[in-house]
């Protein structure tokens, strides 16, 4: 199975991002029960999209044929619109008030200590706060 994580890069690592919508790369992982590998680091095409950036990365993630999702945080539209697809949601959480790393997060879902989000969680959602930047 493909896995979609929206990530930062930080020197030589790269990090979960915390926003779904506006991380910068996207790295794509494929998964079997023995472990995973990086299969690519996109840019996140819609990064810098103000309006439907969300719409647009799910639509690239699909495109990539990934069947999962790790977020640490992700507002309802977006959260609706990939489980409508078929596409899994899963909870990426902080380590010590920072975001894990790629590597990390994939090796606790192949180990399958991931929890699946039912329901969105997001850092802030821009919707709910009506606060637009």
């Amino acid at each position: 199975m493909i896995v979609a994580v929206p990530c930062i890069r930080a020197g030589e690592r790269l990090y979960v991002s915390l926003h779904f919508g506006r991380s910068p790369l996207i790295a794509f992982a494929e998964l079997d029960e023995r472990g995973f590998r990086i299969i690519e680091v996109a840019m996140n095409p819609h990064a810098t999209h103000e309006h439907g950036r969300g719409a647009g990365i799910i639509d690239f993630i699909a495109s990539r044929g990934a069947s999962a999702v790790i977020v640490s945080g992700i507002g309802r539209m977006a959260h609706e619109n990939l489980r409508a697809r078929g596409i899994k949601v899963y909870y990426a959480p902080d380590e010590h008030g920072g975001s894990l790393s790629v590597e990390r997060i994939l090796e606790l879902l192949v180990n399958n200590q991931l929890a699946e989000m039912e329901e969105p969680i997001g850092h802030h959602d821009e919707h709910e706060h009506g606060h637009h930047h």
